[in-house]
């Protein structure tokens, strides 16, 4: 984020699979994975059901997030329903 450094908030909000173990999210910092914040469907629920994660990182200048979907989800003919969004919380 050239010029604004500081917190930011991540949010990713989708829709888990009937019957499927997908979707499943990532996020990474400078290209490493966080250990924690990702979003697991992976049960045989019989149902589909809102997913959601949300975390907040320190940024400097030239840091950078990735976020990643893995696994379609049924819904859709496989197509990936969700949303990921980014706002800057100040220093």
């Amino acid at each position: 984020p050239t010029g604004f450094p500081g917190y930011y908030l991540f949010t990713h909000t989708g829709l888990g699979g009937s019957r499927d173990t997908g979707p499943n999210t990532r996020w990474y910092k400078n290209g490493s994975q966080f250990s924690w914040g990702a979003a697991h469907t992976n049960n045989s629920c019989s149902s589909r059901h809102g997913l959601s994660t949300q975390l907040i990182v320190y940024l400097n200048e030239g840091d950078y997030v990735t976020h990643y979907v893995i696994t379609n989800s049924l819904y859709g003919s496989g197509q990936r329903h969700c949303t990921a969004t980014c706002k800057y919380l100040g220093t």
